[in-house]
């Protein structure tokens, strides 16, 4: 499916991330076999693993608010994730999804730790 390569905390705690998007089938099953690209689920759920990969906790989302998806995502391309906790409410992340160094998707992601 994908594969995150880097994960480092920030002194601000931000949380950055890379990786790339493999060229699996089932990953792209339906979403345009002769134009195959990223579902924009799945680049919500890189960037829940990614929040997982950094905090070493499994996590639900509990939100999401103001996602765009900009650029499309293609099998084999390289990403990057940052992700900013908020200054009010520190589990909701800011994030931006880079594929390609072209800004891909943003939007606000609210984590939670699962029950």
């Amino acid at each position: 499916m994908y594969t995150i390569k880097k994960i480092e905390i920030l002194p601000d705690n931000s949380v950055y991330a890379e990786g790339y998007i493999s060229d699996d089938p089932e990953l792209f099953a339906g979403h345009f076999p002769e134009d195959p690209l990223l579902p924009g689920i799945v680049e919500l759920e890189i960037v829940k693993a990614a929040l997982e990969s950094a905090l070493e906790t499994e996590l639900d989302i509990k939100s999401v608010k103001r996602v765009r998806f900009r650029h499309t995502v293609r099998p084999g391309d390289f990403f990057s994730i940052s992700a900013t906790p908020g200054k009010k409410n520190r589990n909701a992340y800011t994030y931006t999804f880079t594929a390609e160094q072209i800004a891909a998707g943003s939007g606000i992601i609210t984590i939670g730790n699962q029950k």
